[in-house]
Parts: C-alpha cells; structure tokens; sequence
C-alpha cells in the first residue's frame, strides 16, 4: 500500500475506502502475477530480522525480468534496492541474461535503473520497459 500513498492522497475517498481499494488491487495483482508468472520467485526481503520489502523475479531462458520491486518507505533510498537491483545484474552477468523491468514513468527509482544502465526499450503510455545487457556500455554492478 505504501507504494501508492501519492496516488491515494488525491483521491477523496476515505480511509476505509482507500484500504478496501488497495487489498483489492494488491489482490488482483498477485493473482495476475501467479497466473503471468508462474515460475516466478516471490521473495521477502528482510533486514536486521525485519521484512521490509518484496521482490519477484522471473528467469526465462534468455532473460531475467525484475517484475516487482518494493521496500517500505522507511528503508528507501538507503541503497538497498540498488545493491539488491545490482545482485540481479551481476547474474545477468555471469549468466549472458539482459535484464528487465517495467516502470512507471513517474517512478522515483527510474533514476535508479538509468544509472545502473538500463535502457528504454518501449513504453505503453503507462509503464516503460527498459532493459539492461551485459555487453552493453553500462557500468558494472558494484560489488
């Protein structure tokens, strides 16, 4: 919930409306995700014994697809997402996997992606996928 918290500042619903709104909407996405993704891995992240975030990965034969990335918003923008985004690409590396995500245009962590290397491939209007490749002029992950 806490990654549409701008979003639901504007709408004039009330606060049991907005919760009601988001565990369905976070209930159709998992759905969807088990169903598009089924091979995926859902993974907590966990810091010091605390779950602070989530993050799927699917690996296909010729790509690794980021499909969700989220921390708490107490834990953001202290690295974690980007040491966590860099492990990906460090097996993208090894593996001779691009690496993929989608990403709403007005998502802080776009930064994120265009300095890790990723690239705009495409856009739907909503969400653009960008792309990262090892062979690729992009800057190594950090170790």
């Amino acid at each position: 919930s806490s990654t549409r918290e701008e979003e639901m500042k504007r709408v004039p619903w009330s606060e049991a409306d907005k919760i009601a709104f988001l565990a369905h909407q976070f209930h159709a996405q998992s759905e969807h995700y088990a169903i598009v993704y089924e091979n995926a891995e859902f993974l907590i992240i966990s810091k010091d014994g605390v779950d602070i975030g989530r993050m799927y990965i699917d690996r296909q034969p010729d790509e690794i697809h980021l499909v969700d990335i989220a921390l708490l918003p107490e834990y953001r923008g202290q690295g974690i997402g980007g040491k966590l985004v860099q492990q990906v690409l460090e097996e993208g590396r090894a593996t001779g996997k691009k690496v993929t995500i989608y990403v709403e245009n007005f998502n802080p962590a776009r930064h994120l992606y265009d300095r890790l290397g990723f690239r705009h491939v495409d856009d739907n209007g909503i969400y653009h996928l960008m792309e990262w490749r090892a062979t690729q002029d992009a800057p190594a992950p950090a170790k």
